[in-house]
Formats: C-alpha cells, structure tokens, sequence
C-alpha cells in the first residue's frame, strides 16, 4: 500500500513536468516564430507584403516597407524589389539601312521610381519585369535606330547621333512603367571585316587629305607672310629713301655764304694749315684775315 502511494505521487510529480516542459516548449516555439518573423528590407530595395490567407489575400502593392526591419505574420511573405540603379548590356545583332548585320554593343543603366513604382511592376509584370520591360525596350530601340543608318554611318559619322535616338526611345518607352533611364552607352559597333576593313581604310585616306590641306594652307600662309615681309621691306626702303632726299633738300636751302662762313674760321682757328674759303654764288672766295 505504501509502495503504491509512492508511486502514484511520483506518477503525478511526473506529470506536472511534463506539462510544465510542454508549456515551457510551446513558449519556446512561439518566441522563435515571433523573432524570426522580421524581414529585412535592404539598402536600395523595397518591399511589398504578400498576404497568403483572409480577405486581403494578395500582394498589397500600393503600401512600400523600405530600409529596416519589419514583422509580419509567420505565414505571409516580404517580396523585395529593388530601385537603386542598375544596369544591363546588350549584345544586340540587327540590319543596317542596306540590310547588312552589324552587331552594336549596347550599356543601358535605369532604375524604378521610388514610393510605390515598383509595386505596381510586381503586380502588373511580376519579378521578371526586367525582361519584359528593359530588356524589350532596350532591344527593340536599338534594332529600330540602327536601321536608320547605314554600316559605315553607325560605325563612324552617326555614332553619336545613335546614341543620343536610342536613349530617347528607350527612355520614352521605360516612362511608361515609371522606370528612370539613367545613361546608355554605345561601347562597341562591329561589322563584317570586309566592310570594316573597307571603311577604316577611308578614313585613314581622310584623314591624309586632311593633313595635306592643312599643310598646303600652311605653305601659302608662309607664302604670303614672305611676301608681306618684303613688301613691308621695299616700303620701308623706299620711305627711308625719300626721307633722306627731303633732308638733304632742307639742308641744302638751309646752307648759305653766312654758315659756310662759320665753319670754315671755326675748323682754321681748331688748327688747319690751310686758309679757310667759302663758296659764294659768283664762285670760290678767299677769306680776308683782317675779318677774323
């Protein structure tokens, strides 16, 4: 009888544990679910709640969690879309205007526009909206473009003109679903070797013109700079010519017996050996000493 008493008191000692341990695991399992039940948004992404069960059953695109932690119940899900800016390259194989393949290498950068763009791409396209929007109006505008112009167009003259039609249709067509076109970059035209060999050797002979006229026009400005330089030359030759006439012209009314005069009682009183004389209008004259 005793025995039995023990074991009925350890039975319901027993019991009491396990329930307590049950309790204690239920506690447990509900503090995990409770802790791993926050999501995550990154940097640069949004998220969008999709509810699995109720009568909001569905994707809540218009509501955005951005950069933090956020809970949701264990049995729902965060989709994560993401907006910062990014970029994809094209390698894109399409027909010239005379319908010769050229292969045009392509650089398209674009991101979504943030607070609730992205939501409605999720929900009209889904989480392959890449292909179906960027990809699409990436390809088809370059294709499009291209065919505009000829090979050796696309590959030299109308580069940059390219450039700037794609990235307006592109642009145009990723507004429509509140994409941002941010840049695009034409990295590379190739065309088959017979055309392209063909046209850089153009270009090289182009090129030789166009240093042999700049040097022609060097050679005349030469030319010419001579020429002014002894125009300039002969001028100043003839300009110092008459200046010296129309001095000696000056001089020469200047000079008269009286000067004359002057300069010779000057030179014979410095030293000279000789008596001095003067011209005079009836000829030579010899001077009277008793003058000086």
């Amino acid at each position: 009888m005793n025995s039995f008493r023990q074991n009925s008191g350890g039975f319901r000692i027993t019991f009491k544990k396990i329930l307590f341990g049950f309790i204690a695991l239920v506690a447990l399992i509900f503090l995990m679910v409770f802790a791993t039940s926050f999501e995550t948004v990154p940097f640069g992404n949004e998220g969008y709640l999709f509810q699995s069960y109720g009568d909001e059953k569905g994707l809540h695109a218009e509501q955005p969690y951005f950069d933090g932690k956020t809970w949701i119940a264990p049995w729902n899900d965060m989709i994560l879309i993401k907006v910062q800016e990014q970029s994809r390259d094209y390698h894109s194989e399409v027909l010239d205007k005379d319908g010769l393949n050229v292969v045009v290498d392509c650089i398209v950068n674009y991101q979504i526009t943030r607070g609730g763009a992205a939501g409605k791409i999720l929900d009209d396209v889904g989480l392959g909206w890449q292909e179906v929007i960027v990809d699409k109006a990436s390809r088809g505008a370059i294709r499009d473009v291209a065919g505009k112009y000829t090979a050796e167009q696309l590959y030299s003259t109308k580069r940059d003109q390219m450039e700037v039609e794609i990235k307006e249709k592109i642009g145009s067509r990723l507004a429509e679903y509140n994409v941002e076109l941010v840049e695009i970059e034409i990295s590379d035209v190739d065309l088959p070797q017979i055309i392209q060999t063909a046209i850089e050797a153009k270009m090289e002979q182009e090129q030789k013109n166009q240093r042999a006229q700049k040097k022609e026009a060097e050679n005349i400005y030469l030319a010419n700079a001579k020429v002014a330089t002894a125009r300039g030359d002969s001028l100043a030759a003839v300009i110092g010519a008459a200046g010296k006439a129309e001095a000696y012209r000056l001089l020469k009314r200047e000079i008269n017996g009286t000067i004359l005069k002057d300069k010779w009682i000057d030179a014979w009183k410095s030293g000279g050996s000789q008596v001095p004389k003067y011209s005079g209008g009836d000829g030579e004259v010899i001077l009277d000493l008793k003058d000086l």
